[in-house]
């Protein structure tokens, strides 16, 4: 059948929506069109209501009819990489790479699951394939930039966050890449131009405002850090790290009510808020309640045990408290 002719055979709109009803029996061959173009909708329509099993099914079942198309492959790993079925998407990864043409969105997502799992030197390779393949993909840049943070080559990661910017210079998330990483490494200025950059091309993007925020308070522009944290929560009026941000961006400003507002505020959003326990508990330690800093930094300390500086600097405030407190019980 001509292309032409396989449209013309096509049902109308609304002839469509009855044939592709979503019912729990539906199968494949309760669709009355081409058998793999009944596959491919049928995944779309479980995907658009949340039906990751469904939506594999119907992928296996196209496999079935094409099994060396290398794209179905890719397509139902990524769905069984969010039902968390890692061994079995590595798998379809595998045959995807083996099978496709144009294998650079394959090794791409194959080194996100091995830098998932840890396999750092695994997704390096993959990260490699992928820009081999195709050297303008920015996600690859992105992804391999952050796996060579992770093995400490930070020059090599900043290459790789600028080429990302430099094969897509309008990719909102290189920018904040780069900038946190340059933020991370201590290059204030620099990581604010790239967040300056971000926020240009996209103002509403909620994580480079918060993040920005907090690089303002880091440079002591209280007045900056305050206008950031308030459009990001215009944006996403509970999340705990904005809240902490404008706690502490209020506090430094004198609003104290308001700033231990807004830290509360966080921890009922995110018990494991950390940072915002440890600025309340700072606040609490000013008015000499100790016994209520104390609890507040234990639990900082331990909803947050991978965040070093915070634990460090909580576990050293514990120890000042503990001293003040104890001639108090001898």
């Amino acid at each position: 059948m001509s292309r032409n002719e396989k449209a013309e055979a096509r049902p109308s709109s609304t002839e469509e929506e009855d044939v592709l009803q979503i019912s729990p029996t539906t199968t494949y061959v309760d669709l009355q069109h081409d058998p793999l173009d009944a596959c491919l909708e049928l995944a779309e329509k479980r995907k658009q209501i949340g039906d990751d099993v469904g939506a594999i099914s119907a992928y296996s079942e196209a496999l079935r009819l094409r099994p060396r198309h290398g794209q179905f492959y890719l397509a139902r790993a990524r769905l069984l990489l969010r039902c968390s079925e890692w061994q079995a998407a590595l798998a379809d990864l595998e045959m995807s790479v083996n099978l496709s043409a144009e294998p650079a969105l394959s090794h791409l997502e194959r080194g996100h699951v091995y830098r998932s799992m840890g396999d750092l030197t695994n997704a390096l390779a993959d990260y490699n394939e992928a820009l081999r393949h195709d050297p303008h993909l920015s996600w690859a840049y992105l992804a391999r930039a952050q796996v060579k943070e992770s093995m400490e080559d930070l020059g090599g990661a900043f290459h790789d966050y600028t080429q990302a910017i430099g094969s897509a210079p309008r990719l909102v998330e290189a920018y904040h890449k780069r900038g946190s990483f340059l933020s991370r490494t201590g290059h204030l200025d620099a990581a604010l131009f790239d967040f300056n950059e971000a926020i240009r091309l996209s103002p509403d993007a909620f994580d480079v405002l918060t993040e920005r925020g907090h690089l303002h308070l880091s440079l002591g522009e209280l007045n900056p850090s305050l206008d950031d944290f308030e459009r990001a929560l215009e944006l996403c009026p509970a999340n705990a790290r904005a809240l902490t941000g404008r706690g502490t961006a209020r506090y430094h400003l004198g609003y104290l009510d308001d700033a231990l507002n807004d830290w509360q505020k966080a921890i009922e959003s995110d018990p494991r808020a950390g940072d915002a326990y440890f600025r309340r508990a700072i606040y609490l330690l000013g008015l000499l309640d100790y016994d209520g800093a104390f609890k507040d930094l234990s639990i900082a300390v331990r909803v947050a045990p991978r965040k070093w500086a915070l634990r460090s600097a909580a576990e050293q405030t514990l120890k000042r408290i503990d001293t003040q407190l104890s001639p108090k019980r001898a």
